[in-house]
């Protein structure tokens, strides 16, 4: 399998989508399809002439006087009172000329802009193409059938879940159901394997996050992510997904019991009777950028952090994933401190140079190109994923393409800006004890500022 080599794609992405009105309609109605709740598409002016794409036939030289002026909307923005404590970086894309900074090396709480690095570390240590494998193996008794996952949270009961293109429970019941035809018996029990239980929950969580709809325990089987309700985002979740994915195969081969079973409890030489595969590693990393989907990040860290031989764990993911972005010189400076992949614990430390190192190294042209897709996974500005109810009526609108970070008293933004003159500006903003609804308008004025440049 080949991973994706395009530099061109995030380029496209980048401005296409806001050229014309009917490309901004076009994309809230795919995301409505698949059950991604979407505010009203804002109305985008038409542009007469696209923007040219850094990178391309844009000068490389910036124009003179313009990065005073990106100074001087970041300084205003950010000696606001109501940015509390901000830190943060803007640079151009094209040349890499650094254009405002403010304390790039303090360590912040970083919310769920965390997961810029955790996509990051996906896509330079796992192949693109790469997926998950949920199956089903026989028992140690005659008509016991164990569920066995490898951590892929999209898994849906019917194919119409959450997830577009995540495997299901019916194609498995399917396969089981024939299996059974062909040799004779009956499914009786239905077991589902489990990991360490002080493995699905960080220390830092709280299980009101189950009721809230942005979280549940991280374990080997799950059905849309804990999601009680796959027809919307913020569905409260299930406290026991492994259950409630056994459950849905016993009801589909006509079990009558479900249970659970350590992975050590399962036979070694244990045969697959079904097999079903998520969907690729891009195609994950882009719903998880997009929804800020907590779950499916902590998974995509388990994954890197067994490519690399480390437990499936939280502190596992965190140091596999410094690793593989100091390998690639994309930690910068070293040092770290991720407590989880999704940015959700309240202990997790990071630099707005981190943050934008990667940001920076997967939009120039000679960058890093197995990055290409993370700037692509990014919620577009009034239009999809977590910024779909943000920067409505403002010049931002479809121009902003960023990665959103929320808890209590931090508000954090990174991403990418196209500018009326054609630059692609990269940013990281980090705001640490301030008023959420505050810091998000702060920072969302900035970027429509930026984007008028």
């Amino acid at each position: 399998m080949t991973r994706v080599k395009s530099r061109t794609g995030w380029i496209a992405a980048s401005v296409a989508v806001v050229v014309l009105v009917v490309a901004v309609v076009v994309m809230a109605v795919m995301a409505s399809r698949n059950a991604v709740h979407v505010e009203a598409a804002p109305t985008v002016a038409e542009v007469v002439a696209p923007p040219q794409a850094v990178g391309t036939d844009a000068e490389s030289e910036l124009p003179a006087g313009f990065a005073d002026e990106v100074a001087k909307v970041m300084e205003e923005a950010v000696g606001a009172d109501a940015m509390g404590n901000t830190v943060g970086m803007v640079s151009d894309a094209e040349t890499g000329q650094l254009l405002w900074e403010k304390d790039p090396d303090e360590q912040v709480r970083p919310a769920s802009t965390m997961k810029i690095l955790t996509g990051a570390a996906a896509l330079l240590e796992l192949d693109h193409e790469e997926t998950v494998e949920t199956s089903v193996v026989q028992g140690n008794t005659p008509g016991t059938i164990i569920l066995r996952g490898h951590g892929d949270p999209t898994l849906s009961a019917d194919g119409e879940g959450f997830y577009p293109g995540a495997a299901s429970i019916e194609d498995l019941a399917q396969q089981v159901n024939e299996y059974y035809s062909e040799n004779a018996g009956n499914v009786i029990s239905v077991l589902v394997e489990t990991g360490p239980e002080d493995q699905e929950m960080h220390p830092t969580w709280t299980e009101r996050g189950f009721e809230d709809g942005y979280v549940s325990p991280i374990t080997l089987v799950s059905m849309d992510a804990g999601r009680t309700d796959p027809s919307y985002d913020g569905s409260p979740r299930t406290d026991d997904p492994s259950i409630a994915a056994a459950q849905e195969l016993a009801e589909r081969v006509g079990a009558a019991r479900t249970g659970e079973i350590d992975t050590s409890a399962i036979p070694e030489d244990a045969a697959n009777i079904a097999v079903v595969e998520s969907a690729p590693l891009v195609t994950r990393v882009r719903q998880m950028m997009d929804h800020s989907d907590n779950v499916l990040a902590e998974a995509l860290g388990r994954e890197v952090a067994e490519a690399r031989g480390k437990p499936a764990s939280f502190a596992g993911s965190a140091e596999a994933i410094v690793e593989v972005l100091q390998e690639n010189d994309l930690l910068v400076p070293n040092g770290a401190s991720p407590a989880d992949a999704s940015g959700l614990s309240v202990d997790n430390l990071l630099t707005a140079k981190q943050l934008h190192t990667v940001l920076a190294a997967a939009a120039s042209p000679a960058g890093n190109a197995e990055l290409a897709p993370l700037l692509d996974s990014m919620p577009v500005a009034a239009v999809s994923g977590t910024l779909a109810s943000r920067y409505n009526g403002t010049e931002g609108a479809g121009w902003v393409r960023a990665k959103t970070g929320t808890l209590d008293g931090t508000s954090t933004l990174a991403g990418i800006v196209v500018t009326d003159s054609g630059r692609v500006l990269t940013f990281a903003l980090l705001s640490n004890d301030v008023d959420v609804s505050a810091g998000r308008a702060g920072a969302d004025k900035a970027l429509s500022e930026l984007r008028q440049l």
